[in-house]
């Protein structure tokens, strides 16, 4: 496409001045794949074929097209853009991460705030007590949001905002070039843990570190466009777990900063985070991943701000004295996630509601009962309300009487249950009954 060659032809140029002023070089090993967490018991992912070699570009092809050293390797190596840089040294769940040598006290990179937006979120309920004031305000403060640090010096910091992850708010994704993998960051900052390539599916799906199994799959280019002011390119990668369709910009200031960005959202379809579909200063703007079973979830940029001053030690992968763990996730308080005063607020008032039929129904709000063997999200009128662990249940008080629509779904939206209009207080289940009997009730 004549707009991919353009901006092909821009980040030429780019790169040039970019690796002048990349980061000293890291020692490069030789270490093993990998290790994995126990398996998660819903583990059922088979080895995908191999995309034929003429239809993927390796990272050295990659170089030489874009004019640019390695384009999937390390840290940069000085010495200029001639300079072949190492390879990419894979993070250890069982291992700290090595120490960052990034100096200096601010670095200029790019901001920016993005959200998760789920797919086929029911509506609530029509009836007159609904307020619809607060079903609004609450869908908005809810929402899946991140804010986004790109650094040129090879460093990403992904915060999650919103309220809607399995993780606490304020949690930390940290990644660096020339580590695969990341380290997920306590909010405080003092905590650590490293997430080998590949955990970051299982994370955000399960709260597990697992590692899904990455493999190459398949990439072809597609139709040029715009977002936020630049022309974009779209690329669609595709595997066996299911379809990412990326649109990236030339972004100056972006950096080898933009290549970790794009490198966390392949790894969520099981694409080795060296895809030829990454590239530095190519930065995702949007990108939507389907699940072949209908299901889709898309991730969209809506604010980007340029030559912003980042703090280094916000930077460091991993963070400058924080302990090291290799069992442990961030602390959380509770998995509900909205006050007793914001559910109440879902309806202006009390409606009376028949008797519940079902014995195990609580006197007030909702009995979460999750039978399968992943987590999953309840939503009340399409507004996310708790997360259910795994062969778990949960009490969530508040809800005045009446009636809802009552839905359930994983973050990723790989199962999602179909939405039910029920009078509450209730109790409401989603799985196989443990006799094998019907689905959700």
């Amino acid at each position: 496409m004549k707009s991919r060659a353009r901006v092909m032809t821009g980040l030429c140029a780019a790169l040039v001045g970019a690796a002048a002023t990349a980061c000293p070089s890291q020692r490069a090993g030789g270490d093993p794949e990998p290790s994995a967490s126990q398996p998660s018991p819903n583990a059922s992912i088979l080895p995908h074929p191999l995309t034929p070699k003429a239809e993927l570009l390796n990272d050295t092809q990659l170089g030489r097209r874009l004019g640019a050293p390695d384009a999937g390797g390390g840290d940069a190596s000085p010495g200029g853009p001639n300079v072949v840089e190492r390879a990419p040294q894979p993070l250890r769940e069982d291992e700290p991460a090595p120490p960052d040598t990034l100096q200096g006290q601010v670095a200029v990179g790019v901001s920016l705030v993005a959200n998760w937006q789920w797919h086929g979120v029911p509506a609530a309920a029509n009836v007159p007590q609904a307020n619809a004031n607060a079903i609004s305000e609450l869908r908005d403060s809810t929402g899946a949001t991140v804010a986004v640090d790109i650094s040129p010096l090879g460093r990403m910091r992904i915060t999650l905002t919103g309220r809607s992850f399995p993780l606490p708010a304020d949690t930390e994704i940290r990644s660096r070039r020339g580590l695969l993998g990341h380290v997920l960051v306590w909010s405080d900052g003092r905590t650590y843990r490293v997430l080998p390539q590949g955990a970051l599916r299982a994370l955000l799906e399960e709260r597990r570190v697992d590692v899904t199994p990455l493999h190459a799959g398949t990439i072809e280019e597609g139709k040029s466009g715009s977002m936020l002011g630049f022309e974009t390119s779209r690329t669609e990668i595709a595997s066996q777990m299911g379809k990412l369709t990326l649109e990236q910009a030339l972004v100056p200031g972006a950096g080898a900063g933009a290549l970790l960005l794009c490198r966390s959202l392949v790894e969520l379809i099981g694409i080795t985070p060296v895809s030829s579909a990454c590239a530095e200063n190519l930065l995702a703007l949007h990108a939507e991943l389907q699940w072949p079973d209908g299901g889709k979830l898309t991730f969209n940029v809506t604010t980007l701000l340029r030559g912003q001053e980042l703090a280094v030690e916000n930077l460091l992968v991993p963070p400058t004295s924080a302990t090291f763990k290799t069992d442990e996730l961030p602390p959380h308080t509770s998995d509900i996630l909205l006050s007793r005063a914001e559910l109440r607020s879902l309806r202006t008032r009390d409606t009376d509601v028949a008797v519940p039929q079902d014995s195990g129904a609580p006197d007030d709000g909702v009995l979460a009962v999750n039978r399968t063997n992943t987590l999953q999200l309840l939503l009340l009128d399409g507004i996310p309300v708790a997360w259910v662990p795994a062969q778990r249940e949960l009490h969530v008080r508040g809800t005045r009487r009446g009636r809802y629509v009552v839905s359930w779904r994983d973050f990723l939206g790989t199962d999602v249950a179909p939405p039910r209009t029920l009078d509450l207080p209730a109790r409401v289940a989603v799985g196989e009954n443990p006799d094998g009997g019907s689905p959700v009730e």
